[in-house]
């Protein structure tokens, strides 16, 4: 079920119980209400995010940045490693 498979199980029982006590249109609420809080939580975090002047588009160059000189820095260590071993006999 992965990470959110608890939290789900959870949610479904919880709305099942609600659905049995108040109906199924309360139940179905809950159900919705219970999956649209992660996304309020994550939108959050993206707003404080953007106020401290972070973009999408800056984090995505400085990402392919970072990947692009990890590869580079590794092709070097593993270059210099080739040209000054010596052979094992």
């Amino acid at each position: 079920m992965g990470r959110d498979g608890p939290r789900i199980v959870s949610l479904l029982g919880a709305s099942v119980g609600v659905s049995s006590l108040f109906g199924p249109l309360a139940g179905f609420a809950t159900f919705a209400l219970g999956f649209s809080r992660p996304a309020r939580v994550h939108g959050g975090y993206g707003r404080r995010l953007a106020l401290l002047g972070y973009r999408a588009s800056g984090s995505r160059s400085s990402v392919r940045h970072r990947i692009e000189q990890a590869r580079e820095e590794h092709a070097v260590e593993h270059a210099e490693g080739q040209r000054g071993s010596t052979p094992a006999y």
